[in-house]
Formats: C-alpha cells, structure tokens, sequence
C-alpha cells in the first residue's frame, strides 16, 4: 500500500478486522454496508423518495421513503437493550436487509421488538 509512516493511528486489532479478512464472510460490517449501498442505488425510493418519519419509541430512529408504490421501513435501534417498536402500520413487510433478522422474512411492524443496535430496511409488501 504505502511505505510511508500513516499520519493517523493504525488500530491494534488491524490483523484481526481488516477487509480481507471481512471480504469473504457475508455476515461481515463490510458486506453488510456493501448490501445497504447496492440496495440504496437500485431502490429510487431509497435515493430520491419521500422522507415521512414514524414515531416509533424511546432510543429509536425509525421513518419510511416512498415513490409511488415503493415504499420501505427503516428502523435502527440506538440503544443496547431490546425496543419495542410500534409503527401503527398495518402494511405488512419484507425484511430486506437487517442486523439481525433473515432476509425476504415477512413481518408486520404495527409492533415489535428490535434487538440491541438492530438496523431493519423492510419492503411494504400490501
């Protein structure tokens, strides 16, 4: 890469949590901004929708993008302890990509609960 001394401090767990070592593993911090910054260039809603928040709960930010007929939830858990979540939403949805819950799950999120630092990106599926 370089030679020269950086101008910043390298962490101490570089050997251990570095991009070739996250690039293979699909539940890797690098893959999971990898899957958000795909989703977000191939959703119009993500990039260029309406902003509507939600009034979820203590210690969460939660809001909706919709254009046109795509819409999707976005919820992420600031806390470290579990959150209950109620989006008053009768829609149901489709986890797209989260922390903690498997991909293409249904759920409704009128009320639930996320898990400690969870990040959810879910598809209005009606």
């Amino acid at each position: 890469f370089s030679e020269s001394k950086p101008w910043l401090p390298v962490n101490e767990d570089s050997r251990i949590v570095n991009v070739y070592r996250q690039d293979d593993h699909q539940t890797s911090l690098l893959n999971f901004y990898r899957r958000v910054i795909n989703l977000r260039k191939k959703e119009r809603a993500l990039y260029q929708g309406d902003w509507i928040p939600a009034d979820t709960g203590r210690d969460i930010l939660a809001y909706y993008r919709e254009d046109g007929d795509s819409c999707f939830f976005i919820a992420l858990n600031f806390s470290g302890s579990e959150r209950r979540c109620k989006a008053n939403n009768a829609s149901h949805f489709e986890v797209t990509v989260s922390t903690n819950r498997m991909p293409n799950a249904r759920m409704s999120i009128k009320d639930f609960v996320l898990n400690p630092y969870e990040v959810l990106i879910a598809r209005r599926i009606n």
